[in-house]
């Protein structure tokens, strides 16, 4: 076999593989109704609009609907593309264009704006400077 046709094959499996994962991924985390682990799994939407100021919790299935009902992507909301600086979701509140992902934390329940502008710390709480991946055990 040439390297010509290795080169080829490599390809395939590659763009084969992506495939797959990009399936899995929808079946598992975006079509339909959340199931299995994903179900249960809370989302955080931290408004940022000071008149509004609101934390919302919603369950995956029903994040999915919002995200639809307000012509997000689930795909590149829910996977993190796209502008990561200014506010990714409309506020279930107020309806404004000014919510950012939030995590709660483990060890506070601190729920706060996940900040990618900080880099390593975007995951920081700030209340109690726990990261839920720095301080893995």
């Amino acid at each position: 076999m040439d390297d010509v046709m290795k080169k080829r094959i490599s390809i395939g499996i590659a763009v084969t593989c992506l495939l797959v994962a990009a399936i899995v991924f929808y079946k598992t985390t975006l079509s339909g109704p959340s199931t299995g682990a994903n179900k249960n799994r809370e989302v955080y939407l931290v408004c940022a609009n000071p008149k509004c100021a609101k934390t919302t919790t919603m369950k995956m299935d029903k994040y999915r609907e919002h995200m639809i009902a307000n012509g997000s992507d689930p795909m590149e909301s829910m996977m993190g593309m796209g502008d990561t600086d200014g506010p990714t979701d409309y506020c279930p509140q107020c309806g404004e264009l000014s919510c950012y992902k939030g995590m709660k934390c483990e060890e506070c329940g601190e729920i706060f704006p996940i900040n990618y502008a900080l880099g390593k710390d975007a995951y920081k709480c700030p209340k109690c400077g726990y990261d839920k991946y720095r301080n893995l055990d």
